[in-house]
């Protein structure tokens, strides 16, 4: 509404941890929107941000949001929790934007998108390997019909992470966290396959621990999928993959397909060559290396979640 006459979209973060960071370097660089005020159950972790980003500080999200100073809630923390501040922003007409995944249940989920429509405010969940040049390339190229009618997908996702990621921490619980290597590492390219291939009408999956005995949800997953029109989905992921190896994602269709790894072309194999095939496979083919996120879960690059989070303003 603010930006109706001319002003910034004012946002307002709770969470300023990992993520949070993340969200924080990404809002300075986003035209017509500003980091307003930040909120954390850590009062010195709200100030030492609020300090750094010449923002305003808030220990109780909900005194953040009654303020008059935010337009949109940003929600960085742990999973579990973010319901409840979504509910409460939405009914004090509030937007909303959450890290992914946006909780821990469809039913926690469903409340949040309930509490916005009766509100007329939007939701939005980062997933911002949609926003990658590599997935909006290869998104054209399937639209084009240049694979033919999709009809297999999968996903190989083979990381690590050291037990001391577990530890202390609401990491690996049901409660906060909501899953495990499935739902949180794995979490993008399940995305990208459903973004490709529609929602899947039928999944069977074995899950088990076998790196982290002590965490409540898995560390490593095998899935089957079937898709509506009888397209065949198929992921493994984990955490359990000492020391942390690629993660590899492909589309078949009946004219074509693509192998990628580690978000770089491996195989691209269409049903006929085009303009541009050459200039493609230059700027994303190819080895990238071992990719950071393999072994850590710390985010050092904002690129995407600042097209997201500019697009979403």
């Amino acid at each position: 509404r603010s930006m109706e006459h001319g002003k910034e979209l004012r946002i307002g973060l709770v969470g300023c941890g990992n993520i949070g960071r993340t969200h924080m370097r990404a809002l300075t660089q986003i035209p017509g929107a500003c980091l307003a005020a930040v909120s954390d159950v850590s009062e010195a972790a709200a100030c030492a941000a609020a300090r750094e980003y010449g923002c305003r500080s808030f220990a109780d999200f909900r005194d953040m949001i009654d303020s008059g100073e935010i337009d949109v809630v940003d929600i960085c923390t742990p999973t579990g929790m973010r319901r409840d501040i979504a509910v409460y922003a939405a009914q004090r007409g509030k937007h909303i934007v959450a890290e992914k995944p946006l909780e821990i249940s469809t039913r926690r989920i469903d409340d949040m998108l309930a509490a916005a429509d009766q509100n007329h405010v939007t939701v939005h969940g980062i997933l911002g390997k949609r926003y990658a040049d590599l997935y909006g390339w290869l998104r054209d190229a399937v639209n084009r019909g240049r694979l033919g009618e999709l009809f297999f997908a999968d996903i190989a996702m083979k990381w690590y992470r050291p037990p001391a990621y577990y530890e202390n921490t609401w990491r690996g619980t049901w409660a906060l966290d909501g899953g495990g290597a499935l739902m949180n590492q794995c979490i993008h390219y399940v995305d990208l396959m459903q973004w490709f291939m529609g929602m899947p009408v039928s999944v069977f999956a074995y899950t088990g621990r076998f790196a982290h005995p002590n965490i409540e949800t898995e560390d490593t997953a095998a899935v089957l999928l079937r898709f509506h029109g009888g397209g065949i989905g198929v992921i493994q992921a984990s955490t359990a993959m000492n020391p942390g190896f690629s993660a590899r994602f492909s589309l078949h269709g009946r004219e074509g397909g693509i192998i990628l790894e580690d978000d770089r072309i491996m195989d691209f194999q269409p049903k006929a060559p085009a303009d541009g095939d050459q200039e493609a496979l230059e700027r994303f083919g190819g080895r990238a290396g071992r990719k950071v996120n393999v072994f850590t879960h710390v985010v050092s690059d904002h690129e995407l979640h600042r097209r997201q989070l500019a697009d979403i303003a």
